[in-house]
């Protein structure tokens, strides 16, 4: 376990429990397939990341390590860029420099819950990589109308209890990428679930 400051630490111990840390080791999607003779010798990246919430703040951790002579190391001073997803793609929300420990640990203001992910550049030794993602918690918000939840790119398929069935007539198929979160579609789900199929504003 490396060490980080305490709320950063009780951030991923928290993510770790709930099944929201994600690692990535490989070279950048894109790279072109020649490489020179400097590129080949780079060493493998390795990205973890977590994520965990305290009331409408989300807090990220991340670990950035690479391969060397002695083994797997960490990774200072590099330069990554912290993504969430949107309808319309990934954006870039910030970058930071990784501490002499590899490692950084951001917290900022989101109430709906994000799958995020890490973008590591290139360093003298070692080459580029992406993380894999995680997804933040949500924080329990009850909203005014579908529209509203809708404006969440991850609840843009509806929210519901995990297991739940969309009721559906005739030849419709049944929304089944709606976002998962028992506690928030209780909060919802007396206003907005008007079928009781257990998904609030189910939606293709």
């Amino acid at each position: 376990m490396y060490r980080m400051k305490p709320r950063a630490a009780a951030a991923l111990v928290a993510t770790v429990l709930t099944g929201s840390l994600a690692c990535q080791a490989s070279p950048a999607a894109g790279m072109a397939s020649a490489t020179s003779t400097s590129a080949a010798a780079k060493a493998t990246s390795y990205a973890y990341l977590a994520t965990s919430r305290t009331g409408a703040a989300t807090y990220v951790n991340a670990l950035i390590k690479q391969g060397s002579s002695t083994g797997i190391i960490r990774s200072p001073h590099r330069t990554v860029y912290l993504q969430r997803e949107l309808a319309t793609g990934w954006q870039t929300m910030l970058s930071r420099l990784t501490d002499t420990q590899g490692q950084f640990a951001v917290g900022f203001i989101s109430a709906p819950a994000y799958r995020y992910r890490l973008v590591v550049t290139a360093s003298t030794s070692a080459l580029a990589t992406t993380s894999g993602t995680a997804l933040s918690a949500p924080q329990i918000v009850r909203y005014a109308n579908c529209a509203a939840v809708h404006a969440v790119a991850t609840y843009a398929h509806g929210i519901g209890r995990p297991g739940a069935v969309d009721h559906v007539s005739g030849a419709s198929t049944p929304v089944t990428d709606y976002f998962r979160s028992t506690a928030l579609y209780q909060a919802n789900a007396a206003s907005l679930d008007r079928d009781k199929d257990g998904i609030a504003c189910e939606s293709h």
